[in-house]
């Protein structure tokens, strides 16, 4: 590529072609601090096994909001996991993770139109951390807060897996 280049022009690695699509370096640590909330769901059926995986997050110190196609009912609610820091550090390594039940008997709320559910998590005594010490993304009222054409990143769990970025 760089055989392209004219001699003369210094600046011509330099150079943004078409679009910018550059970010401010502080968008990564937004990333991060806006991924702490963000779970895997283990759903399982009422003896344990695994069924399937989602990914939620909370909404409150202990309200976690998924989609209704991963949590549809309380029945499922209640034999489910929200597992936090299901993710891999720096060096490839897995990082420890803390586990939280559901609590649809607390809070449930669903709505398969809009494809939310909404439910709320029990402590879990053994754990050295609470829901609410992974914090929130707090949602927005009203409507139009994207616009067209604008960049969206997505933090999950694609499969099941540990916690990926897409943007």
């Amino acid at each position: 590529r760089r055989r392209l280049f004219n001699d003369y022009d210094s600046v011509a690695e330099e150079r943004l072609m078409g679009n910018s699509d550059l970010f401010p370096i502080s968008y990564l640590q937004t990333g991060i601090n806006s991924g702490n909330p963000v779970c895997r769901i283990q759903i399982r059926n009422e003896k344990g096994s695994y069924i399937g995986y989602g990914t939620g997050f909370l909404v409150s110190d202990n309200i976690l909001m998924t989609n209704n196609h991963v949590i549809d009912n309380m029945h499922t609610a209640i034999n489910s996991l929200a597992e936090f820091n299901y993710q891999d550090d720096a060096n490839f390594m897995p990082c420890p993770t803390y586990n939280f039940r559901l609590n649809p008997e607390q809070f449930f709320i669903t709505n398969e139109e809009l494809d939310f559910t909404m439910v709320a998590l029990k402590d879990n005594p053994a754990s050295e951390k609470h829901p609410k010490d992974f914090g929130r993304l707090n949602l927005i009222p009203g409507e139009g807060k994207i616009l067209e054409g604008e960049y969206v990143s997505i933090i999950q769990h694609p499969n099941g897996g540990p916690k990926s970025v897409t943007i």
